[in-house]
């Protein structure tokens, strides 16, 4: 099965999402341009292929000017921009997250049936993603990372799944509890325990490199 990569990305947020630090549109899109340097490399190696989904219909030609510029197949890079945010921003980033995903899997050619998708929030670089994707057990449907502290939770900066797994996430913010992938889905799980009296989380297996500031 094919690894593709997802990048979400939201250039321009609207005002009043909760929780927001970074705001300025300019810094974003030099967010999400250092990230992606990163991750073309790993295009024909790591991933067959990355898509880049942007949700706010902002200009984002400088990274396709990075994939021209790379001089690898542009063929394997697929940009979407659409204006994704016609909802009250205070049902937060997450409902417009999984929004863009939909509209990512039903749009991107590059993200067809055989694809195993790897949806990554686009500012962020996972240090060790090539170990990773190396080592996701071959019959998962869904690979994630939950944690337990400070609370129970799903991270949803860095997950995969297959087609099997994933639904369309066509729910209300009343319903944000329940999950956006398939009941019977293979779940394969690395869990982060609570952290040690040092402050370092035992058992983490994602890891962010420096502009992975989770804002």
């Amino acid at each position: 099965m094919r690894n593709v990569l997802l990048l979400t990305a939201t250039v321009t947020p609207p005002s009043g999402v909760p929780a927001l630090q970074r705001t300025d549109p300019a810094q974003r899109l030099r967010d999400y341009e250092d990230a992606f340097a990163f991750y073309l490399p790993m295009v024909g190696t790591t991933f067959e292929s990355i898509v880049f989904a942007e949700n706010s219909a902002s200009d984002i030609s400088s990274l396709r000017q990075m994939v021209a510029r790379s001089g690898g197949d542009t063929s394997r890079v697929d940009f979407l921009s659409f204006y994704g945010l016609d909802h009250p921003a205070a049902y937060g980033r997450g409902y417009g997250e999984f929004k863009l995903v939909d509209h990512a899997m039903n749009s991107a050619p590059l993200l067809r049936d055989d694809a195993f998708v790897w949806k990554c929030t686009g500012r962020y670089k996972i240090a060790n993603i090539v170990d990773l994707v190396r080592s996701r057990p071959a019959n998962a449907d869904i690979y994630c990372h939950f944690r337990d502290f400070p609370c129970r939770l799903c991270e949803l900066f860095l997950l995969s799944f297959n087609r099997h797994g994933f639904i369309p996430t066509r729910r209300l913010p009343s319903e944000s509890s329940r999950t956006p992938f398939r009941p019977g889905s293979k779940w394969f799980v690395d869990s982060t325990e609570r952290p040690s009296s040092k402050g370092s989380a035992a058992g983490t297996t994602l890891r962010t490199a420096a502009n992975g500031t989770r804002r």
